[in-house]
C-alpha cells in the first residue's frame, strides 16, 4: 500500500497505514509517526510513550462516504504532568469526532436546526448540541473586549418555568461575546466585573426595561446612556392605551346609566 503524505490528509504525526470500505464507511486506518516524539495533550512538550490503544472518530466525509479514521494514539509519560494522552492536532482529548468535522457542524448550525445538521453528517442529536455548544465557546474565548463601545442586552427563556439566559452582544460588530444564565442582578453582574475597567469604554447599551439591567448598568456602567428597547416601549404604551380605554369606557357607562 503506497504512503500518502501527511499534509495531504491533514493528519500531522500519524502515517496512513491502510483503508478499507465497509457499508458506505470509509475506513483510513493509521499508526503513530516514529519520526515525531509525543506531546504532552496539556503543556505541549516533548514526553515519553506509555501504553498505546486503539481509536475511531469520525472526520469528514470523503466523495460519497462517511469516513472513520481508526489510529494508535498512546498515552505518555510527561515529567510535568505525569501520565496523560498524546497531544495530536486533528482531534481532541476523549472526543468521538475531527476538529475539522467539528469546526464543519459549528458552521451549519449557524444556519440550520441541530436536527437537520445531525441528520446530514449522520451524527446522534445530542453529539451536534455538544459541538455546536463548544464550538460557541471558542468563538466567545477570542473575542476582543476591550473595543467594545456599543452593548446589546436581552433575555432568551429556556425550557419552562421562567428560566433565562442573559445574551451580550456587540452591536457594532453584530457580534455575540457573552452568555450567562439567569438575568437577576448577581448574573449580569458577572459580564462587567469581568470586563473590569474596560467597562468604562462602554458609550451605550440598548436593553429592555428589565429593573435588574438597568440597576447593574447604573451601578458599573454609570458613564453609559441607557438606550430602551424599542418593542418594550411601545408595549408599555399598548399597555397604558389599554388601561385608559378601560377605564374612560367604565366612566362612560355610568355616566350613561349602562351597566355591563
Amino acid at each position: 500500500m503506497p504512503s500518502i503524505p501527511a499534509n495531504i490528509i491533514s493528519l500531522p504525526r500519524l502515517k496512513f497505514n491502510n483503508v478499507q470500505e465497509k457499508k458506505n464507511f470509509l475506513y483510513l486506518y493509521m499508526e503513530p509517526d516514529q519520526r515525531f516524539r509525543p506531546r504532552c495533550s496539556y503543556c505541549g512538550k516533548p514526553a515519553s510513550p506509555n501504553r498505546k490503544h486503539s481509536r475511531e472518530i469520525r472526520d469528514l466525509g470523503c466523495f460519497k462516504h462517511r469516513t472513520i479514521l481508526q489510529f494508535q494514539y498512546r498515552d505518555v509519560f510527561c515529567k510535568e504532568c505525569d501520565i496523560v494522552t498524546e497531544k495530536l492536532d486533528f482531534v481532541l482529548p476523549y472526543a468521538r469526532v475531527t476538529i475539522s468535522l467539528s469546526g464543519a457542524v459549528g458552521k451549519l448550525c449557524e444556519h440550520m436546526t441541530i436536527t437537520e445538521v445531525a441528520r446530514y453528517f449522520g451524527l446522534d442529536w445530542k453529539t451536534v448540541k455538544e459541538l455546536d455548544k463548544y464550538n460557541i465557546q471558542q468563538q466567545l474565548k477570542e473575542l476582543p473586549l476591550d473595543q467594545v463601545k456599543i452593548i446589546g442586552m436581552d433575555e432568551v427563556a429556556r425550557k419552562k418555568g421562567h428560566k433565562y439566559f442573559t445574551l451580550i452582544y456587540d452591536l457594532e460588530k453584530k457580534q455575540l461575546l457573552k452568555i450567562v444564565e439567569g438575568r437577576e442582578e448577581e448574573a449580569v453582574a458577572q459580564i462587567f466585573e469581568e470586563l473590569g475597567e474596560q467597562a468604562n469604554n462602554i458609550k451605550a447599551l440598548a436593553i429592555d426595561m428589565w429593573q435588574a439591567y438597568i440597576n447593574v448598568v447604573q451601578i458599573y456602567c454609570p458613564q453609559a446612556r441607557i438606550v430602551y428597547d424599542k418593542f418594550h416601549i411601545i408595549s408599555n404604551y399598548h399597555k397604558l392605551i389599554d388601561k385608559i380605554r378601560r377605564r374612560e369606557f367604565r366612566d362612560a357607562s355610568k355616566e350613561s346609566g349602562f351597566c355591563c
